[in-house]
């Protein structure tokens, strides 16, 4: 009989994940019990773990779970700015946008190595929401609700703001995994733009109906 395989985890406002599985079919089935809202999850490189983050009024509670079994290895607790989570490309650390809509402090974005439960934080040059978040190698890539991608260096923490984007209302946006160039989908129409950091190109495309 073929392996039981996890292909997709959602967490939702109700404090629930649900975890789909490939076994002859798909079926999904609660795996994970988030106790708060549920604010994002992502999966590692390796299908092996999940991270999930959740929150209430004053903390959000980031945690990796097993992803075969459901069960929960370990998590930290940070103040209720937590929005977004990806693991690095060796599922070594989880990367966290932080951002705070109501005050005019800067994005942060913590790393926690969750095997060793260390966590470093680095402050953005921007007041923008980080929406999406990709790692290549020792760099991290982060761009902002207006398009301003920012690169990390894993090793000094340095920061270092690339460029701002032609298109500041584009959402959802997806960091390609070399941080060269950004995806992003435009409000209003059926249409997604490529955009090339280094050259500033940009390429739009129409994904019809």
């Amino acid at each position: 009989m073929p392996a039981k395989r996890p292909s997709a985890v959602e967490a939702s406002a109700e404090g629930r994940a649900q975890l789909s599985k490939q076994y002859g079919g798909l079926y999904s089935k609660p795996a994970m019990s988030l106790k708060r809202k549920g604010v994002n999850v992502a999966i590692s490189p390796d299908d092996r773990h999940v991270v999930s983050v959740s929150k209430d009024s004053s903390s959000s509670w980031i945690k990796v779970w097993n992803l075969l079994d459901g069960s929960e290895i370990t998590g930290i607790e940070l103040d209720n700015k937590a929005k977004l989570v990806r693991f690095s490309l060796d599922g070594r650390l989880v990367i966290i946008g932080c951002y705070d809509r109501h005050s005019y402090i800067s994005s942060k974005v913590s790393i926690w190595d969750w095997q060793k439960n260390d966590v470093k934080c680095v402050t953005l040059p921007s007041f923008r929401k980080t929406t999406e978040i990709t790692c290549d190698g020792n760099m991290i890539y982060t761009c902002s609700r207006k398009m301003e991608v920012c690169q990390i260096d894993l090793r000094s923490l340095k920061v270092s703001n690339i460029r701002r984007g032609p298109y500041p209302n584009c959402t959802p946006m997806v960091v390609l995994p070399d941080g060269k160039a950004i995806l992003s989908g435009k409000l209003g129409d059926s249409s997604f733009i490529f955009w090339e950091l280094s050259t500033d190109k940009q390429f739009t495309c129409n994904a019809g109906r």
